[in-house]
Order: C-alpha cells, then sequence, then structure tokens
C-alpha cells in the first residue's frame, strides 16, 4: 500500500479482499504553535545562565604513548589488505 497519511479513524479498504481497516497513526510528525510572547512574560519565565568551563580546567587524558607502526595499514574500509 502506498504511503497516505489518513486521519485517526478514518476507513480504509483492501482492493483485493474488500476487508475494512480503521487507520490509528503510530507515529506522527507534531508541529508546535505560534504562541503571543506575552505568554512567557506573564508567566515570568526567564532563560537561567551558566557559567562555561574554561580552558584550566580541562585535564588531557594519559593514554600513553602513540604506538609506532612501521607498515602499511592491515585493514581499510573493512577490507584486509595483503
Amino acid at each position: 500500500m502506498p504511503i497516505d497519511y489518513k486521519d485517526d479513524g478514518s476507513v480504509v479498504e483492501d482492493a483485493v479482499s474488500q476487508l475494512k481497516y480503521y487507520v490509528k497513526g503510530l507515529e506522527k510528525e507534531e508541529r508546535m504553535k505560534a504562541k503571543d510572547a506575552t505568554l512567557c512574560i506573564d508567566a515570568e519565565l526567564s532563560l537561567q545562565t551558566y557559567p562555561l568551563p574554561n580552558d584550566s580546567e580541562v585535564e588531557a587524558p594519559n593514554i600513553g604513548a602513540e604506538p609506532e607502526i612501521d607498515g602499511a595499514p592491515a585493514v581499510i574500509g573493512g577490507i584486509v589488505q595483503e
């Protein structure tokens, strides 16, 4: 059946068996509705600000020395090289 968007409760009919089915959406796209900005002001909502970390608070991970590689890669893109 081709993708077609029907409202919940709509009736669809099977073309071969003539059976009728009722539609119930399992996943729907929802869009937010525009509201007047004064609703947020009247509700006394405000954005919370938080301090951001600076570079002095970051510690480099201790993962050891970089390994030495002395040949071509053994696997490239999941394919074993010979």
